[in-house]
């Protein structure tokens, strides 16, 4: 079963690590779990290039979903 885009794309943070797409959407803040570094995701450039990031990976499962295929989220 395919695994959705938002479980399988990763997002810069502030510090430079990265993190699962799917786990920021919808938060306005982020702490690396990594380093302990705070990421505002209400801020430029994280904002802009996070709404992209989503609305791409939102249109992918969708595409998938719409030639009958089942979406998994971890």
């Amino acid at each position: 079963m395919p695994v959705s885009m938002l479980d399988q794309t990763h997002f810069p943070l502030a510090c430079n690590h990265m993190e699962v797409l799917g786990r920021l959407e919808g938060k306005k803040e982020w702490i690396c779990e990594d380093c302990g570094k705070r990421t505002d995701l209400e801020v430029e450039p994280f904002k802009a290039q996070l709404a992209k990031e989503l609305d791409a990976v939102h249109k992918i499962d969708l595409q998938a979903k719409a030639k009958g295929g089942m979406i998994t989220r971890l």
